[in-house]
């Protein structure tokens, strides 16, 4: 492959850089920044032509879905809002391709990147820490609260904080685990990176996001038993957790939203859970609505509207399931494209670990994104940008130690 300039590097910081910088703040530049990067590693990589990115079966199954998305959506009963989803879609894998790409030109860019993004994760945690002991966070936005439960809000006043940040707490742990296991111990970055780190899975704690919170804490204890010694690793999982109920247990804000309500939406999935009610729409419609081809993407809202649910106060913007919204946008033949997406990914990912078993950061990141993927996960639709942006910068940071092994 093509070895990079000094400007080429330059720009490639800046990018990424603004990339990670946005993504964390989450304010209305996502788009043009994630897309500016974009149109740089396509330029750069037809410059030099650079037919290896297009040789991979994975990207050529996702275009396949895509196409099928745009063709299903275009005959569907609102074809106008489902192809204003479906065509921008491919740019996320795109851009998963274009900073793995990028990355792989600058290799030394991704230590710096790493710790940009547990600096700007530490400052919106103390600020979500803040939020949640005094309502009101230093920006001027409120905690919502129904007097039960309280959810903590992003820099812009969204319930998106939890989601953010468990995110890039998986990269943030792989990355401490790689200083520990280091022959040469920077102890000063060790300490910011871990401040970073225990601030970060915190603020997902209090943000009141019950999926982030479980993804983030299984892929530390992943994490943490697969990189240390058991004897290490164990005593100090058990004392964290142990520690970690006893606070969740006299909290009562916490323990309702973790536990009592989640209890009650596994005792009654289909009876009394908002999620629930949400999953029987999607069943019914599924069913008897285009089962063979589907509606159409992100269409869940307008068919569930226009037809009979069992629960019509429940025709939620997306099906926050990603299994039902694929089967909802396009039946059948989508979710068996999809389905193999998904094997062939975990297929890479654990060929890679098997040769590469001291990449903590890969390890971390595909741990939480394999977990993420489990049907029982609740998630935000994938046609979201705020949502799906920082999970496929993750991916793009896969894409560049899978370029690194392969050239």
């Amino acid at each position: 492959m093509f070895i990079s300039s000094n400007q080429t590097n330059k720009v490639c910081s800046a990018l990424l850089a603004a990339c990670i910088i946005v993504l964390n703040l989450q304010n209305g530049l996502v788009e043009v920044v994630c897309a500016i990067t974009l149109l740089y590693a396509i330029s750069t990589a037809i410059q030099n032509k650079e037919i290896v990115l297009l040789k991979s079966p994975l990207l050529w199954l996702i275009v396949i879905l895509w196409i099928y998305m745009i063709i299903v959506s275009s005959i569907s009963d609102y074809p106008k809002n489902a192809i204003n989803n479906a065509l921008p879609a491919l740019r996320l894998p795109l851009f998963s391709l274009a900073v793995g790409y990028l990355l792989y030109l600058n290799q030394a860019l991704l230590n710096r990147l790493l710790v940009i993004t547990a600096a700007i994760s530490f400052l919106i945690s103390i600020n979500a820490i803040i939020q949640f002991y005094t309502g009101i966070d230093i920006f001027g936005n409120k905690s919502f609260s129904n007097g039960i439960i309280i959810r903590l809000t992003n820099l812009h006043g969204k319930l998106q904080v939890g989601y953010t940040l468990s995110i890039f707490a998986a990269l943030i742990s792989g990355y401490l685990a790689t200083l520990l296991k280091a022959q040469s111990i920077n102890k000063t970055l060790i300490a910011l990176i871990s401040a970073s780190l225990i601030t970060t899975f915190i603020a997902v704690l209090l943000s009141g996001e019950r999926a982030p919170f479980i993804l983030i804490t299984a892929t530390l204890l992943i994490l943490g038993l697969y990189s240390f010694k058991l004897r290490i690793s164990i005593p100090i999982l058990i004392v964290v957790f142990l520690s970690l109920g006893a606070y969740v247990n006299n909290n009562p804000h916490i323990k309702y939203r973790l536990i009592d309500n989640t209890q009650i939406e596994l005792t009654n999935f289909f009876k009394s859970s908002s999620y629930g009610m949400i999953y029987s729409n999607s069943f019914e419609i599924i069913e008897h609505h285009n089962p063979i081809y589907g509606s159409g993407a992100k269409s869940f809202k307008d068919v569930c509207l226009s037809h009979k649910v069992p629960f019509p106060d429940y025709c939620a913007h997306h099906t926050h399931n990603l299994y039902l919204e694929i089967l909802v946008a396009g039946g059948v033949p989508a979710i068996v494209i999809f389905m193999l997406i998904v094997i062939l990914a975990l297929k890479n990912m654990a060929l890679y670990i098997t040769h590469n078993r001291d990449n903590y950061i890969y390890i971390s990141s595909t741990s939480y994104i394999a977990l993420k993927l489990l049907p029982i996960i609740p998630s935000p639709s994938v046609y979201i940008a705020w949502a799906s942006y920082p999970i496929a910068f993750v991916c793009g940071i896969l894409v560049y130690f899978h370029l690194k092994k392969t050239t």
